[in-house]
């Protein structure tokens, strides 16, 4: 009796040891929660460079502060520039094209907090923020790999209205943002372009961590009232057709006023296609 009395006390004080390490355990995981919280807190700084090759190659600079929840991209180096005439020559004679230039140089940004998408585009010097629908996308992630500065990025694919897109995302940093409207990938997206070489944006400094200012800088009085992407569209209509208005008004007396031709071959699509 007397022996297995001791026995069970002993057991008894073995059990009490490993409780006591167990609270001990949970107390200490309890305690430092703020603390592995912010090691997950990402934080960072990502500059851009958008080349667009469409009539003309258009390039602008971005840069994007962004942290877990949110991302927010803005342009930077903004220049004024008028409007440039431009004669073509070709074998059926010549013609006369105007590039327009941009007299407003409010900048254009991008904000995405997961939930939501805006934009602030400027078309010819009409300032206009706008709502995005949700886009569900539809990313096919690559095994290949490359190095992108300091950092290994991993290829993935996907068709965003009427185009087909690589980008080139590093998990390293693994936050599901990028550039203009790329996202959704599990990492930061350094690279993007598309199949037709019509776009391309690359990274060209990336910065993460505590000496990066994360506070995003967006009116958010701005965001109370956007307009729809139809509206959008809409008004990018008026605005184009105002312009051949403009132009046909200051033509000498009996030319014929400009027609503009929306159905035009030739033209070429924006770089979002809409009506696909």
């Amino acid at each position: 009796m007397a022996v297995l009395l001791k026995t069970a006390i002993h057991s008894n004080a073995t059990y009490m040891m490993y409780l006591q390490k167990a609270i001990f355990y949970f107390l200490l995981v309890i305690l430092n929660l703020p603390a592995f919280a912010q090691d997950f807190n990402i934080c960072g700084n990502v500059k851009y460079l958008h080349v667009e090759n469409l009539a003309t190659t258009q390039m602008s600079n971005y840069e994007m502060t962004f942290d877990n929840v949110q991302s927010f991209s803005k342009e930077v180096n903004v220049e004024t520039s008028g409007n440039i005439e431009k004669e073509i020559s070709s074998g059926k004679g010549s013609t006369k094209n105007t590039e327009i230039g941009r007299k407003n140089n409010t900048p254009r940004y991008f904000y995405n907090n997961k939930s939501n998408f805006y934009f602030k585009d400027v078309f010819f010097d009409e300032t206009m923020v706008v709502i995005e629908d949700q886009y569900t996308w539809d990313w096919k992630i690559d095994k290949e790999t490359k190095k992108i500065g300091q950092f290994t990025a991993q290829k993935a694919t996907v068709n965003f209205r009427g185009r087909d897109y690589i980008a080139w995302f590093t998990g390293e940093i693994p936050v599901p943002f990028g550039p203009w409207k790329f996202k959704g990938l599990p990492g930061l997206i350094l690279e993007v372009y598309d199949t037709d070489n019509i776009f391309h944006i690359s990274a060209t400094q990336v910065k993460v961590g505590k000496e990066v200012n994360c506070n995003l800088l967006i009116d958010k009085d701005e965001l109370k009232t956007p307009l729809s992407i139809i509206d959008y569209l809409a008004q990018k209509e008026k605005l184009v057709d105002a312009m051949f208005a403009q132009i046909s008004s200051k033509l000498p007396k009996g030319s014929p006023t400009f027609k503009r031709d929306k159905n035009c071959a030739d033209c070429g699509q924006g770089v979002e296609i809409f009506n696909e």
